[in-house]
């Protein structure tokens, strides 16, 4: 709004997102990408990237180029959102989120400790700190050198008591499908449990822990399981007669372990045979069976020479594959990814095949409730047996440009040998027509069986001109597609083209032309603004392609010209930080509530009385405008501020009126200036009535001088502005720092 020059770092805000841009959407790049994200978690020691990177960059005494670039960006809310699962697996909890006060000794001596996780350093169940050689064990690692520093500061700082309990236990914050856990019963209290067999996945062994429960202890924020532990028999040792060739037959016999290093002596257990015991939180734990010791299975190995054993149900090599799966899923590393490989019909013509395949794109690549999936779903196997098809579609927005805008879409299957069905939806962020109607085509396509022939009736030119372009042009350069807005809806319609094999047209149709069809996919736009649970692309889908893109105070992923829309946040930082200014103290109430009208206020400012561009009055002009609209005009009592010497103490009087102090808040609101103000409106006035009698060329009529009186353009209100003159107050002019007076 204000005249400015540009400031350096909001230049360097546009030349860094292009760069990271290209950095990591480009294939040849990638390996450097991926090389720049492990120093950033190097430096940081942090697992991936923190939602607040200048948290942690004062730690660092030399950043990387990766860290001042995201530190730059995050002043303007931009973050970097990468679209594959990057972290270090090995806990939940990071360190220095637990320990927000390191110092950078603090953070050398976690790095050569590879200690990133406050879980390396608690009690199985999260709940007590481990003494400083009970971690020196556990993670298999003689630190030399006395207790460190950051570890004093957790036993002083968070632990209650000589039971080291911590102030703030850790919880558990994920969840695994069940298909893949199975977790053990649990009940309240200290209770033995009887031929309940479990494991899990070790990460400093890398290797899956098999136990028999012996107690489990469960209250009501966590629950601990000691076992029993068990290792698995040398089948090598097993007599030929007993030995199968297949993998999958391979007997899992387990006996009783001697005594290891993962025997935790400070269990006291009451059972004196039990020689190695381990104890884990039970949601960790999966269970699997035994068989009984009369059936034939465990039977069979009667004559080895064991004195106890037990035979599993399942092979030891299923066991260790769901261990480490339940062990990535627990740290977020199993993500849905699409579907590669083309969909064509297998030569079983195994259609549930296909549909499973549809499922899993539809459920990849969009973010959304799970019964518009389910529809979309839903729709694709009644298309299934059809392969031509005609539709059309129409998008609609409302209230554009403001914070109740909505944005719908809508199309109709219209061929009358087929399914009549229907389908609308709304869509968030970035809204406009053009999005709007790319949401329907691409949601056309999504519920497409492979092969398929659509033509597609709309009365977007944009789409069919974008759509035609990108058709030509099918290995667009990564710095053309992410300067294409909406690109992320684009790439996946391309996508959905060249992996389904779909022969693809767009016919132009004029919007609103009493096409009956055209008019139901506008009333199901119209309808679909409505629902209260938005459609967006999955960013995540192209994690072959992108490796990471930028989104806009984690909210929503930025997918158009980074370098045009960063204009955005600049100019919003910037008015902010005008509107913050200390001047403008006396009308903050104005500001807050939204009694500005800032879009006259901007051309107020810029007009020019003169037909020169330029001129000294027009600069003496503008100066003297600025200068009101900031509240540095100066009046009375900046003069007294600024000049303490030349300016006697006490009120000085506005010179128009003589009535009230001469400050910046009573310029608009004096008496005399009203009367002036009053004037010029009502000539303005004139002059518009008279103007539009002359040039009115409208059938309408109605009376124009009693529209235009009645404007709120040409109002005056007297009690507003008597209540708005502000009472003489010292906080009204912001203090000048201390200092000489010339």
């Amino acid at each position: 709004m204000y005249p400015h020059i540009d400031n350096l770092m909001d230049l360097l805000v546009k030349s860094q997102l292009n760069a990271l841009s290209a950095l990591f959407n480009t294939d040849i790049l990638r390996p450097i990408a991926i090389q720049k994200l492990d120093i950033l978690t190097q430096e940081l020691w942090y697992p991936g990237i923190p939602r607040d990177t200048n948290k942690y960059i004062g730690k660092i005494s030399s950043p990387s180029y990766l860290s001042k670039s995201l530190s730059l960006l995050q002043q303007y809310q931009i973050h970097l959102d990468p679209t594959i699962s990057y972290g270090i697996i090995g806990g939940h909890t990071p360190i220095v989120e637990y320990l927000p006060n390191l110092s950078s000794n603090d953070y050398k001596s976690l790095r050569n400790k590879r200690i990133m996780y406050i879980d390396q350093l608690v009690s199985a169940d999260g709940n007590y700190l481990l003494t400083w050689n009970e971690v020196k064990r556990l993670n298999n690692n003689n630190f030399k050198g006395p207790k460190p520093n950051w570890f004093k500061l957790l036993e002083n700082e968070f632990t209650l008591s000589n039971y080291r309990t911590l102030t703030h236990p850790l919880n558990d914050n994920y969840t695994i499908p069940a298909r893949l856990q199975q977790i053990p019963d649990q009940s309240l209290g200290n209770h033995k449990k009887r031929n309940e067999w479990t494991y899990h996945w070790d990460a400093r062994l890398q290797t899956c822990i098999i136990g028999k429960t012996y107690i489990q202890d469960t209250d009501t924020h966590s629950s601990i399981t000691i076992m029993e532990h068990y290792l698995p028999y040398n089948n090598s040792l097993i007599p030929n007669n007993f030995t199968v060739q297949s993998s999958h037959s391979l007997p899992l016999i387990l006996t009783p372990c001697p005594g290891c290093h993962l025997n935790d002596h400070s269990l006291i257990l009451q059972d004196a045979r039990i020689k190695c015991s381990i104890s884990m939180r039970t949601n960790r734990l999966s269970t699997f069976n035994t068989f009984n010791h009369l059936n034939q299975e465990h039977k069979k190995f009667k004559n080895l020479p064991l004195s106890k054993y037990y035979v599993s149900t399942k092979p030891l090599h299923q066991i260790r594959h769901s261990a480490y799966s339940i062990y990535l899923s627990q740290h977020h590393v199993n993500i849905v990814t699409p579907i590669i490989t083309t969909l064509d019909i297998p030569s079983s013509h195994d259609q549930n095949h296909v549909l499973r395949q549809l499922s899993s794109v539809i459920d990849s690549a969009l973010l959304c409730n799970d019964n518009i999936k389910l529809i979309l779903i839903e729709i694709a196997s009644k298309f299934f047996s059809f392969t031509n098809f005609q539709f059309y579609s129409d998008g609609s927005v409302s209230d554009i440009g403001t914070i109740n805008s909505k944005s719908g879409f809508g199309w109709i299957q219209t061929d009358p040998l087929l399914p009549q069905l229907s389908f609308s939806g709304s869509t968030v962020f970035f809204p406009s027509s053009f999005k709007s109607e790319s949401f329907a085509i691409l949601t056309i396509l999504l519920v497409l069986p492979p092969n398929a022939t659509c033509e597609i009736f709309t009365d977007s030119q944009n789409c069919i001109d974008t759509f035609n372009q990108r058709l030509g042009s099918p290995s667009i350069s990564p710095r053309r597609r992410l300067k294409q807005n909406n690109f992320l809806i684009w790439d996946l319609i391309m996508w959905l083209i060249s992996h389904h094999h779909l022969t693809v047209q767009l016919r132009k149709v004029k919007g609103h032309s009493n096409n009956k069809a055209n008019d139901q996919a506008d009333a199901l736009a119209k309808q679909g603004r409505y629902s209260l649970d938005p459609i967006i692309v999955n960013h995540k889908f192209f994690h072959q392609s992108s490796l990471a893109l930028f989104n806009y105070n984690h909210i929503s992923v930025i997918d158009r010209n980074l370098r045009k829309w960063s204009n955005i946040p600049i100019y919003s930082r910037i008015f902010n930080m005008a509107m913050n200014n200390s001047s403008l103290l006396p009308i903050n109430h104005q500001i807050t509530y939204g009694d500005i009208d800032w879009i006259y206020t901007k051309q107020w400012i810029n007009s020019n009385p003169f037909d020169m561009p330029t001129s000294s009055k027009l600069s003496k002009i503008q100066s003297n405008r600025l200068k009101k609209s900031t509240f540095t005009y100066p009046t009375g009592n900046i003069l007294q501020r600024n000049y303490p010497n030349l300016y006697p103490l006490g009120r000085i009087h506005c010179t128009e009126c003589s009535i009230d102090e001469d400050t910046n808040a009573h310029i608009g609101l004096c008496l005399s200036h009203r009367r002036s103000i009053t004037s010029l409106l009502t000539k303005f006035k004139k002059n518009l009535i008279d103007l539009l009698r002359k040039e009115g060329t409208s059938n309408i009529s109605f009376d124009i001088e009693s529209r235009v009186n009645n404007s709120n353009m040409f109002k005056v209100f007297p009690d507003v502005l008597d209540a708005a003159r502000l009472l003489d107050s010292p906080d009204q002019i912001p203090k000048r720092r201390k200092g000489r007076v010339s």
